[in-house]
């Protein structure tokens, strides 16, 4: 048999169970959030990143003359310096 709790002690230890598994939950939540980011752009290196941020910038570079000289410029820099 169980020992009888003092009033409002039980009550009080079942609200501090339902606090946990809220923010027990919330943790679950971005952990699959960050997961899901990973997935989706990351490596340790970047190198899926930076292949869509490359697709992305000659997306823009073609709107206008104006974009399409920038982008070039852009790239002749980094490759020059051997980041690209």
């Amino acid at each position: 048999r169980r020992p009888e709790a003092e009033p409002g002690v039980e009550s009080e230890h079942r609200e501090q169970s339902q606090a946990l598994l809220a923010e027990l939950e919330r943790a679950r939540a971005e952990f699959r959030r960050w997961g899901r980011l990973n997935e989706l752009i990351g490596s340790s290196s970047g190198d899926k990143f930076r292949r869509i941020a490359q697709q992305e910038w000659e997306t823009w570079a073609g709107k206008t003359a104006m974009t399409q000289r920038y982008y070039d410029a852009v790239v002749a820099y980094l490759k020059g310096r051997n980041l690209l």
